[in-house]
């Protein structure tokens, strides 16, 4: 997550971009063996550094007397997604679809997730939030003071 250290919001779109050509592919495709294995490995890489850049992120967009109580909150909106996800997977799978077409129809996950990484990056460019330190990031001594 040291991409996400440096760029930002922005940085946590690109993962979920870079799943979608792989699930696409193997949603359209139709391939088996290991090129079916490789890609959806390569594909799942990407959808879990997702996960794990916006939860990075999670703590830098509150101020910091309710930071914990603020990445506690979206740590817990993130297991709501985890426990709705494998429904999500279960209906798709019911629906009757190929087990394969289902790719593509999950590849609408990871594109939720760049758009609202986006939408997050264009308020917060690099996770500043709008409360200001009282000091500016500078140091008061008692030779500053006088």
């Amino acid at each position: 997550m040291r991409f996400v250290d440096r760029k930002g919001p922005y940085a946590v779109m690109v993962y979920p971009l870079l799943s979608l050509p792989f699930l696409l592919v193997l949603g359209v495709a139709g391939l088996q063996g290991n090129a079916f294995i490789a890609l959806s490995l390569i594909g799942a890489i990407f959808v879990k550094g997702s996960h794990y850049g916006i939860t990075s992120i999670a703590g830098i967009f509150y101020p910091s007397a309710i930071r914990a109580n603020g990445a506690g909150w979206a740590a817990s909106v993130g297991k709501v997604g985890s426990i709705l996800g494998p429904l999500l997977g279960a209906y798709v799978l019911n629906s009757g679809l190929p087990v394969v077409r289902s790719f593509a129809i999950l590849a609408l996950c990871p594109a939720v997730l760049a758009l609202c990484a986006f939408c997050v990056a264009r308020i917060y460019p690099h996770g500043e939030t709008s409360i200001e330190p009282a000091d500016n990031g500078k140091r008061v001594t008692p030779a500053t003071t006088r």
